[in-house]
């Protein structure tokens, strides 16, 4: 079987764990690790290749050696070494391989060396995700915020801009579809055949099963007063509605319903909890 390499490139907090659960459970294809049952990984092969290939050698070799223990790596590294080893590993771990790495579209010296890759006529197939860039951005900043100096949703803001301005530029020279991940999780029954298709392999319902639809409205219903505060720039509307996503900021109404909404949709799911407790405890005292 042919070799075959398939990307996904998106921002954090877009799907893309849910993503590679979903190809790891592909009986068609293997992710880009040694070790096939891990919860997740990225590979980030060619941003650290391209690290490599500037002089900082060891990240890369410490990655490779963790994808594949036992590939042999050259003692120097030039950009058909890169190739060569990237072949090895899809051949070795494939031959249809999976790679998903959010930092990617952030990186254009990366994408750049994974285009000239491409031009040999490797077999790469290119998709993106993108999540309601309010609510991304939201997830990220609650989860990370201020890990940087002069961190704020709108250093974010800048940040996602610049990726997803990437993304286009790439779409103008190579096939990259790009799904909506509320879209996707809403209705993986019509999305994901459409990606498997793109992808050229076939479609297993059951490796998408485990998606259901994802919260939406993070945004709103966030209490962190950088967010409360952040107020988009125009390019970032454009952004937005270019997507299909509002860009309005929200009114004070706006953010109690979205909060009444997600706290009632919480307090649903510890109902169910707590009920399937309570039928646990009555069969073991059966028992």
């Amino acid at each position: 079987m042919k070799r075959k390499t398939i990307i996904m490139l998106s921002a954090k907090r877009c799907g893309s764990t849910a993503v590679f659960r979903m190809f790891q459970a592909h009986p068609g294809v293997r992710v880009c690790h040694h070790n096939q049952t891990i919860p997740n990984w990225e590979p980030n092969f060619w941003n650290l290749a391209v690290r490599a290939l500037d002089g900082e050698w060891e990240p890369f070799t410490a990655r490779v050696r963790a994808i594949c223990p036992d590939l042999p790596i050259p003692d120097s590294l030039t950009e058909t070494a890169v190739f060569d080893l990237w072949r090895e590993i899809v051949s070795r771990l494939g031959p249809v391989l999976f790679d998903k790495s959010p930092q990617y579209l952030g990186n254009r010296a990366a994408m750049e060396l994974l285009k000239a890759f491409i031009q040999q006529g490797d077999d790469v197939r290119l998709f993106a995700f993108i999540r309601d860039p309010r609510d991304a951005i939201t997830s990220q900043f609650e989860l990370w915020g201020g890990r940087v100096a002069d961190d704020s949703p709108s250093r974010r803001e800048r940040a996602w801009l610049a990726k997803y301005d990437h993304l286009a530029e790439l779409q103008q020279e190579l096939d990259i579809p790009v799904f909506r991940y509320e879209d996707f999780a809403a209705a993986s029954a019509c999305y994901a055949p459409m990606l498997f298709a793109h992808c050229g392999v076939a479609h297993v319902p059951e490796s998408y099963a485990h998606i259901r639809p994802t919260s939406v409205g993070r945004y709103y219903a966030s209490a962190y007063w950088p967010i409360r505060r952040w107020r988009f720039s125009e390019p970032f509307q454009h952004h937005l509605r270019e997507y299909g996503y509002e860009a309005t900021h929200p009114t004070q109404g706006r953010r109690w319903r979205v909060q009444a909404r997600l706290f009632a949709r919480s307090l649903g799911r510890y109902g169910r909890l707590q009920m399937r407790r309570l039928q646990a405890r009555r069969l073991a005292r059966r028992g």
